[in-house]
């Protein structure tokens, strides 16, 4: 018998762990741009993100980012264990 997710601790644990990355990547921004930029660059492929950066990332920018952040998580990890959920039936 296929085990099943416990949505809410599923959730959960992907929320803190999407934050965390959020806090991390902000913190890089903020200390060191180029080193974001160059990384984000070997990410997007084809795409100069150089071209389209912003520098004048505030304080508030970064908060709704991040709540905005979390609840995409949740949303799509609540997508994620309930189809995993329907799947192993």
């Amino acid at each position: 018998m296929a085990q099943k997710l416990d949505v809410k601790s599923f959730v959960l644990a992907s929320a803190l762990i999407s934050g965390i990355v959020y806090i991390a990547c902000a913190l890089l921004s903020w200390i060191s741009p180029e080193f974001i930029l160059r990384a984000g660059n070997y990410l997007a492929h084809s795409v100069d993100l150089t071209k389209i950066a912003r520098i004048d990332i505030t304080l508030s920018s970064t908060i709704i980012g991040f709540v905005l952040t979390l609840i995409l998580t949740c949303l799509v990890g609540s997508l994620f264990a309930w189809a995993y959920n329907k799947l192993t039936k």
